[in-house]
């Protein structure tokens, strides 16, 4: 890329009050060649697979199978289809629902009153 375009981005991205900080920060460190990889390698260990069953994926979320199969059932988690009929959910996904899910906000529930 050119000084000049590079300049003109800057410039632009700078004095634009509407512009989100975090935008100009991530635009500004890609213009320096600076790119964050995947927010999945981040958190990924090299001894972890990128796919895991049923059973170790609710372990890693910490949740029983039955809660785990009503994510799927919901569509929070997406199962891949590996053959017929086999499905295995990728780690990635995990992690991007448990990061999702730490500003989540449970649903008032009405009280039941037996008066």
């Amino acid at each position: 890329m050119k000084e000049a375009t590079k300049s003109i981005i800057e410039l632009a991205i700078n004095n634009d009050d509407q512009v989100d900080p975090q935008i100009v920060e991530f635009i500004m460190m890609a213009l320096a060649g600076n790119l964050p990889g995947p927010s999945c390698n981040q958190n990924h260990s090299t001894n972890e697979p990128l796919l895991l069953k049923m059973n170790d994926a609710a372990k890693k979320l910490g949740v029983s199978r039955v809660t785990f199969w009503r994510l799927v059932n919901t569509g929070a988690i997406k199962p891949i289809e590996i053959f017929d009929g086999v499905f295995r959910y990728s780690y990635g996904d995990l992690v991007n629902l448990s990061q999702q899910r730490s500003q989540y906000k449970p649903k008032a529930r009405g009280m039941n009153s037996a008066a």
